[in-house]
């Protein structure tokens, strides 16, 4: 009863702390930015984490992917050899073009080795062109020391990022906005909790 409990917890504690992770990507025709400021090399997956991917093409560009068929260049990369290890993952992926999907679908693969990870291959035969490609990769287990995305080489059957065309040297990092109160509403707030203080004292 008591490793029973204790698997349970266990359990709950690694879905609580598991992460959402989103990066997409916007191409303009030679240059890929970061829209969310994160970098998808060296991102740091933990079990239970999830990846959302997405490349997105800008104005009237587009990928052609007439004669690409069934490619395993759909996968993460990880880092090599610090990241090699056994994985199970699943997700889920939607290709797309002029605002319509032309091809989507969910995955499960319950082992990859050594520094690969996803839907192992997607056929794409039906598909010619596409303008957006959003992907999510749930690492479900993994027997490796640390699990960083990271380029083998440039050239591979499995990195996602060769099939759009995406190197470590055409790639921005957007800046990411951040919020900050107006000084009337954090002047408005200070008066309701002086407010607040008065009318408890009475």
């Amino acid at each position: 009863m008591k490793k029973a409990l204790s698997l349970i917890l266990a359990l709950s504690a690694c879905s609580a702390n598991a992460a959402i992770i989103d990066i997409e990507y916007e191409w303009d025709g030679s240059t890929f930015t970061s829209i969310y400021g994160n970098n998808l090399f060296g991102t740091v997956l933990n079990v239970g984490d999830t990846l959302n991917l997405t490349f997105t093409a800008l104005d009237t560009n587009y990928w052609d992917f007439s004669a690409v068929s069934i490619t395993g260049n759909v996968n993460l990369g990880f880092e090599y050899p610090g990241s090699c290890g056994t994985r199970s993952s699943e997700g889920s992926y939607n290709a797309g073009f002029d605002g319509s999907s032309v091809l989507s679908a969910n995955y499960s693969e319950g082992s990859q080795s050594c520094i690969h990870m996803g839907p192992e291959n997607i056929d794409f035969s039906s598909v010619n062109m596409i303008d957006s490609f959003s992907i999510s990769y749930t690492m479900n287990s993994s027997t490796a020391g640390e699990n960083i995305v990271g380029s083998y080489s440039e050239t591979t059957w499995w990195q996602i990022w060769e099939q759009f065309g995406m190197t470590g040297r055409n790639v921005v990092i957007g800046e990411v906005a951040t919020e900050v109160p107006a000084p009337s509403s954090l002047a408005l707030f200070g008066i309701a909790l002086l407010a607040l203080r008065r009318f408890a004292k009475r």
